[in-house]
């Protein structure tokens, strides 16, 4: 058998060079994040987080809208107070939760801790039986409805206000001013208060743990907080205190919300955490309803940078999130897909925006 023909390695065309390997720690003086983030090879998943910093940080000084999907798993990760010092540091311009989100929120401003044992209640008749979770999220949500609130602001202004308890304290605004940018309307009533970066409670015993929540955090700050559910998904769905059209009403007030801020986003970003199907799907929608609203040139100037965090990789997350807003978006858009546990993941694209 002949030999094929051979060239010189040093004139082929490589992929990987030495110039964009990682770099070790250097000295104690250099061991700050920023240092790290650069210390990152300039490859792969490293290059696109890079990327994506940078774009987030555009979008944030050009004064576009920064906006957030969350599944209830960045909560149950502990990640709350992550996702609360980012809004208070202006990278948070809208949020939006599923069911399961709103329900956790709850449940850890109000005792401290949630996420049950499902096998072990289920086998006990008991999964999602809890009272206060039941009886007080539906009232917050029936009364906030009939005022003409979707149910993001309704349950985010009972928590805030620590609506039944003792010390009642200053009424909220509610979240009707518009978001322009970073410029936010910011809110302080006589319960909440920051004390070094933490909401901190100050009259009302009801919601003890108020500063781990981020619907009381987004209320306090100005920052519009929708919730997209699908009925019969949520344990609240359970209770007899459950109105179908109060939660329905509520749910597409909060669509219009949501695709309103969408519509506005040029330039902006959207980041989407843990949500395999409904927020992937409520942001399609959000963009569907920008284009008719504004037309052929939706996105097109200015781009539009998306990016979904989860452990695995979902169909509609990379769909939904990272491809088709970004074919929608133009040559300027991009859009990236995180692999990652999001307990680490979340953090640290928190530290870096430091």
């Amino acid at each position: 058998m002949s030999r094929g023909k051979t060239y010189s390695l040093k004139a082929r065309k490589s992929k990987v060079r030495v110039e964009d390997f990682a770099r070790p720690p250097g000295s104690a003086r250099d061991r700050k994040f920023s240092s790290f983030i650069h210390s990152l090879p300039d490859l792969l998943l490293a290059r696109d987080f890079r990327e994506f910093i940078e774009g987030l940080v555009e979008a944030r000084s050009r004064g576009s809208l920064i906006l957030w999907g969350m599944g209830a798993h960045v909560i149950k990760a502990g990640l709350s107070p992550v996702i609360i010092d980012l809004a208070r540091r202006g990278w948070v311009q809208g949020i939006a939760l599923n069911g399961a989100g709103l329900i956790h929120d709850y449940e850890v401003a109000r005792v401290g801790r949630t996420s049950e044992d499902v096998e072990e209640a289920l086998e006990r008749g008991e999964f999602g039986f809890a009272r206060e979770t039941g009886e007080e999220i539906n009232r917050a949500i029936n009364e906030g409805v009939k005022k003409g609130l979707g149910l993001g602001e309704a349950v985010a202004k009972y928590i805030a206000q620590g609506a039944g308890s003792k010390g009642q304290g200053a009424k909220g605004k509610g979240q009707s001013s518009k978001v322009k940018g970073k410029n936010i309307n910011n809110r302080q009533s006589s319960i909440l208060q920051f004390d070094s970066g933490q909401v901190v409670n100050r009259q009302s015993d009801k919601f003890p743990f108020r500063k781990y929540s981020i619907l009381a955090a987004a209320y306090e700050l100005g920052i519009p907080v929708t919730v997209h559910v699908a009925v019969g998904t949520d344990i609240i769905h359970l209770h007899q205190d459950c109105d179908g059209k109060a939660l329905g009403e509520g749910s597409l007030r909060d669509f219009y919300r949501f695709a309103d801020l969408v519509s506005r986003m040029e330039g902006g970003a959207y980041i989407n955490l843990g949500s395999a199907v409904i927020l992937p799907e409520i942001f399609l929608k959000a963009l569907a309803y920008g284009k008719n609203r504004k037309g052929k040139n939706f996105l097109v100037r200015k781009g539009i940078t998306t990016a979904s965090f989860d452990f695995q990789k979902q169909y509609r997350e990379l769909v939904n999130v990272t491809q088709r807003p970004v074919r929608l978006g133009g040559p300027r858009s991009r859009g990236y897909f995180f692999l990652g546990a999001h307990e680490i993941m979340i953090p640290m694209l928190s530290w870096a925006l430091s």
